[in-house]
C-alpha cells in the first residue's frame, strides 16, 4: 500500500520537466478531502479513514499535500501522518516516525512516472484514457482511467481519486474547494527535520547488503523486486 501511495503522489505532481510550465489552470488554492478505504489482502481485513489537504500556488509549481489517516487492521488501530511537497523539480516526503525528510529528483524517475508528469499528453502516453466526466462540488471534472486508478481532474487539479488494488479499494474525494487565494509561506513549510536524498538511501541499503549473508541478500533482493513489481501495477 505504501509503494502505491508513493506512485499516486508522484503521478499527481503533474509538472512538465522542461521548464516553468503551469501544472494547473488555476493560480492557487486549497482543496480538502475525506479518505475512506477497505479491503482484504491475504486473509487480512483492513479499513482506513482520514482527511487530506492539497495546497498549491504558482499554478501548481509549488504544492504540498498533508494527510492524517487512521487504519484498522486485525483489531489494531494506527494513526499516521503524511506530508509531501513539490518544488523546483523535487519531491519531499516526510517520515514523522524517523523524523526525516526524503528528497527525490523528479528527473531521475523512470519513464512510466515521468510521462505522467506532463499532464494530459503524458497520461495518454502511459495508457490512461479519458472515460467521462463528473460534477464534484459544482466543478466539471474529466475522469481519467489508468489501470486500477481513476483520477477526476478539474483544470488538472484532482478532486477525486479512486484506487482498487489487490482486494483493497480507497476513495479520496474533495469536500471543500477554495481557489485563487493569497497563501503564506507558512502553508508550504517543511518540518525542521534532516533531509536525505534517495540516492543516499540507496547507498546505505547497498552498504548494508554487503554485510549480509548470502541468504539475507537473496531475501532482500526478492523483497526489492516484489516492491518494484507492486509499484508498477
Amino acid at each position: 500500500m505504501y509503494c502505491k501511495k508513493i506512485f499516486i503522489t508522484l503521478l499527481l505532481f503533474t509538472v512538465c520537466l522542461f521548464g516553468a510550465t503551469k501544472r494547473y489552470d488555476i493560480k492557487s488554492g486549497i482543496v480538502e478531502y475525506t479518505i475512506t478505504g477497505q479491503g482484504e489482502t491475504m486473509g487480512v481485513t483492513s479499513s482506513i479513514k482520514g482527511s487530506a489537504k492539497l495546497i498549491f500556488k504558482e499554478y501548481g509549481l509549488v504544492e504540498v499535500e498533508k494527510e492524517t489517516l487512521t487504519e484498522h487492521v486485525m483489531g489494531q488501530t494506527q494513526t499516521m501522518q503524511e506530508f509531501s511537497k513539490y518544488e523546483d523539480g523535487l519531491v519531499y516526503s516526510v517520515d514523522y516516525e524517523e523524523k526525516l525528510i526524503y528528497k527525490q529528483d523528479v528527473s531521475k524517475l523512470d519513464n512510466s512516472q515521468t510521462a505522467a508528469l506532463m499532464g494530459e499528453s503524458g497520461l495518454k502516453s502511459i495508457g490512461a484514457q479519458k472515460v467521462g466526466s463528473e460534477n464534484i462540488l459544482g466543478f466539471s471534472c474529466d475522469i481519467w482511467q489508468l489501470d486500477d486508478m481513476k483520477l477526476y481532474l478539474y483544470k488538472g487539479i484532482p478532486l477525486k481519486i479512486e484506487t482498487n488494488m489487490m482486494g483493497y479499494s480507497q476513495t479520496q474525494v474533495a469536500t471543500k474547494v477554495d481557489f485563487n487565494l493569497s497563501l503564506s509561506e507558512k502553508e508550504f513549510a517543511l518540518p525542521a527535520y534532516p533531509v536525505k536524498t534517495m540516492d543516499s538511501v540507496k547507498s546505505e541499503i547497498q552498504r548494508e547488503m554487503e554485510n549480509m549473508s548470502p541468504e539475507e541478500k537473496k531475501m532482500m533482493e526478492q523483497m526489492m523486486q516484489n516492491m518494484k513489481m507492486f509499484n508498477n501495477q
